[in-house]
């Protein structure tokens, strides 16, 4: 990629008001991947939660303009602060929802700070991202977390588009993860 492209044109690309030929935004990719998920019913399956933690990842690499893979936890937990529509003392379980997803089969976690043991699952008898039946049972609704997401990095947008540190670090991280190539 040249070194004189705009931010302005990144952004584009980026977020999907532009489009080339050449190649697709990362963030195009996650879409597409949750619509192809979606397409084969398969929103309450551990893929489509992982492609969602996929994208959060993404975001918070360019929240952070962290390019490596040090520190993720408090990568991740400050762009989900920051950004995602969930009250900040659910945010904990939803982050050990994350590691239940993408570290083990069966949405188990183990919680090394409060030494507790956590398993999760798929539902959509609530309106929240994740709640707590009558039981106990810590439930996650894959719709209302995809529409987090879609909320997050349309918040991260308008941040974005204020914030020239924000911006530096953006174009930082587009140069290396912003697009896939491919040919047709």
């Amino acid at each position: 990629m040249p070194e004189t492209v705009s931010y302005e044109y990144l952004e584009g690309v980026f977020f999907g008001d532009t489009y080339t030929e050449e190649n697709m935004s990362t963030l195009d990719f996650v879409l597409y991947e949750l619509k192809q998920l979606e397409d084969a019913d398969m929103v309450y399956s551990q893929s489509y939660c992982m492609m969602l933690w996929t994208g959060i990842d993404l975001m918070s690499r360019f929240y952070s303009g962290q390019l490596l893979n040090q520190k993720s936890f408090k990568r991740i937990k400050s762009f989900l602060f920051e950004f995602f529509p969930i009250p900040k003392e659910r945010l904990r379980a939803f982050i050990q929802f994350r590691n239940s997803c993408i570290h083990s089969v069966g949405y188990y976690a183990y919680d090394d700070l409060t030494k507790s043991e956590s398993r999760f699952y798929l539902s959509s008898i609530f309106d929240q991202v994740i709640e707590k039946d009558e039981f106990g049972k810590k439930l996650v609704n894959p719709i209302e977390f995809k529409k987090g997401f879609v909320q997050a990095v349309s918040s991260y947008r308008d941040a974005l588009k204020k914030d020239p540190e924000l911006q530096a670090k953006f174009v930082k991280v587009y140069r290396k993860l912003g697009y896939i190539n491919y040919e047709k």
